[in-house]
């Protein structure tokens, strides 16, 4: 009889096998594998926040979660956070999220937040003038654009949304952490 009702329990706290966790389909149940207000995909969870806050504070902000700003390590994943966001941002053209991306310590070595380099195959800059590190209009940032964010509404058709930009601008983040599976 135990073994029955913990085979029943386990039962209730598994997704259906047709319903995968990574499709959106809204008629399948959520995945109970992260924490509340993150969402998961490809054995990771998603925290996209709804405030604005600088590079480096988003960046404390995601380790006090429990996470990093998001290390984006393919096409697919790529292609899932640019849905993801498209559909979450406003028609304001400065509403993008942060990701973990920064050539702040030596200019067009861009590392993630773990320090590992971005790979030179999977790089999804938007148009072909990012990276640009503008010192802005009048040359008022002379640090330039170190930073890097992504976002487009309702998404990109080729995945390419990554624009870099002051890091002292607030933004909203993308968190990411390993699922508890």
């Amino acid at each position: 009889m135990v073994f029955a009702n913990k085979n029943e329990e386990l039962r209730k706290h598994t997704t259906p096998p047709s319903c995968p966790t990574n499709t959106g389909n809204k008629d399948c149940p959520k995945p109970r594998n992260c924490a509340e207000g993150w969402e998961y995909y490809g054995g990771k969870c998603y925290y996209f926040s709804p405030d604005k806050l600088t590079w480096a504070q988003s960046r404390d902000e995601c380790i006090t979660r429990g996470g990093h700003l998001v290390i984006i390590g393919s096409l697919e994943e790529q292609k899932f956070l640019d849905q993801q966001i498209g559909t979450k941002m406003s028609m304001e053209p400065e509403d993008k999220f942060w990701i973990g991306l920064t050539d702040s310590i030596n200019e067009n070595e861009w590392l993630w937040v773990d320090n590992s380099s971005l790979s030179l195959c999977l790089r999804f800059w938007l148009g072909n003038k990012e990276p640009g590190d503008w010192k802005g209009k009048y040359g008022d940032y002379l640090e330039g654009e170190d930073c890097s964010r992504m976002g487009e509404p309702g998404g990109t058709k080729d995945a390419k949304s990554w624009l870099d930009v002051n890091c002292n601008r607030t933004q909203r983040r993308i968190c990411e952490t390993k699922s508890h599976l």
